[in-house]
């Protein structure tokens, strides 16, 4: 057995075991906002991979589980159910973090004509007390998703939806994952709001897009 064999092989049996198993890797959050089984939502990916999304039950205190209409449904999963919040202004999701360590907190939204006015909402999106975005106008016919990367300054972390009065505010998945020392730097519990992220492969292309578990 070469040097270099015996690296690999030192690298494997030292892989964290859902590196080899293909589970929802320690610390990650997924969400599905509109899910009630306990049991939650198996997402498959083409590399084979899979990741659990749970109820949100635990993360939130207020709103009402949706489906969208038929007709309307997607692909990804997880995009088919929702959470609606038609009572109050503010709306919150709560998460313990680890103050100083960089997260990146990932949400997804679609209407999908959910209560049947066919009449899609809009509203803020908060992180805390700060505005990230208004969701766009075209969210019952296309999903959308933001993320941002932050720097939380306390132990919780608040991903807060704000009705604007254009309609009720929806959510349907949030992700939330630790990020390592090193591939994004921030001002000290600042944050930096996605654009584009651009993925360079070692033969020279350049792929943009939204990578899901890649953070290096």
């Amino acid at each position: 057995m070469t040097m270099m064999m015996i690296m690999i092989f030192i690298l494997v049996a030292s892989s964290p075991a859902w590196c080899l198993q293909g589970d929802t890797p320690p610390g990650f959050i997924n969400l599905g906002c509109g899910l009630n089984d306990p049991n939650g939502l198996e997402i498959s990916y083409p590399d084979s991979s899979t990741m659990l999304y749970l109820p949100d039950d635990e993360y939130v205190e207020t709103g009402v589980k949706r489906n969208t209409s038929g007709g309307f449904d997607q692909n990804d999963q997880y995009f088919n159910a929702l959470r609606s919040f038609p009572d109050g202004n503010r709306s919150c999701y709560t998460f313990s973090v680890t103050a100083g360590m960089q997260v990146l907190l990932r949400a997804g939204f679609y209407y999908g004509n959910y209560d049947g006015l066919n009449r899609q909402p809009q509203f803020d999106i908060h992180l805390g007390v700060n505005y990230l975005e208004t969701t766009p106008a075209s969210l019952n016919s296309t999903p959308y998703t933001t993320e941002v990367i932050h720097t939380p300054s306390s132990e919780y972390l608040y991903l807060c939806l704000v009705n604007t009065g254009f309609g009720a505010p929806f959510i349907s998945f949030v992700e939330l994952r630790p990020i390592p020392p090193g591939p994004y730097d921030t001002t000290p519990f600042g944050a930096f709001h996605l654009s584009w992220r651009i993925y360079c492969t070692t033969n020279g292309d350049a792929t943009i897009s939204v990578i899901r578990f890649s953070i290096g």
